[in-house]
């Protein structure tokens, strides 16, 4: 009996050291299956830690699903992974792949417009930023319906892409970033502006004109081009 249980913890001993030996490789010890420099994984709103494990082990970016599970249920982070496109570009554990997702670190890229940018000029920024074509930015400016409750009379958006600095993901289309551009508009475009411009008896056509006009003579009068 005492030489069975000897060989018995001697083989749990055995199991336990596989096991952590396993544990280590598979997930503590830096990992890179891509050959390129950077791989680009998608994670589609509502994926499950099982198809995400598959997708980022199929993408070399984990070692195997399986590790990719157990670390997410050792850290407890099955709820927080995130959904997006996601840049890895260095050997990473496990963990750190799972942090990365619980986090929600998607990939984005800033693009800033300052004030008094024509429709065109935004265009040339928009392609000379690698975002899209210049065509595709001056398409989606045609689209006067989306300002139709506030300009009825508009034919473009010329006036209504408001300024700001925006966050992009990769494959975000002239078309979405216009869309924002003009819910920004909408936004900083207050009851309390339209009340104003109104009791001077001014449209917002107007009112984008006149401060479009401000903002050209002002820039003229700085020397700014």
């Amino acid at each position: 009996m005492k030489r069975i249980l000897s060989i018995l913890a001697v083989v749990l001993v055995v199991v336990a050291a596989a096991a952590g030996t396993w544990i280590y490789v598979t997930m503590e010890r830096p990992y890179k299956g891509y050959a390129e420099a950077e791989q680009f994984v998608e994670i589609p709103a509502g994926s499950g830690s099982v198809s995400m494990g598959r997708r980022l082990a199929e993408m070399g970016v984990v070692r195997s699903a399986t590790s990719f599970r157990l670390a997410v249920w050792l850290r407890g982070a099955g709820r927080r992974l995130q959904a997006g496109e996601y840049r890895f570009d260095r050997a990473m554990t496990t963990s750190e792949v799972v942090d990365k997702l619980a986090r929600g670190d998607v990939y984005v890229r800033a693009i800033t417009f300052r004030e008094g940018l024509t429709v065109r000029e935004m265009a040339a920024l928009f392609e000379s930023g690698g975002f899209g074509t210049a065509a595709d930015f001056i398409a989606a400016s045609k689209n006067a319906q989306l300002v139709t409750e506030i300009d009825p009379a508009a034919r473009d958006l010329e006036g209504y892409l408001f300024p700001d600095t925006y966050t992009l993901q990769r494959r975000t289309t002239a078309e979405q970033l216009v869309d924002r551009m003009v819910n920004r508009f909408k936004k900083a475009l207050t009851s309390d502006i339209q009340q104003q411009a109104s009791g001077r008896g001014l449209s917002v056509r107007q009112l984008v004109t006149l401060a479009s006009l401000v903002e050209e003579i002002w820039s003229s009068m700085l020397g700014i081009e």
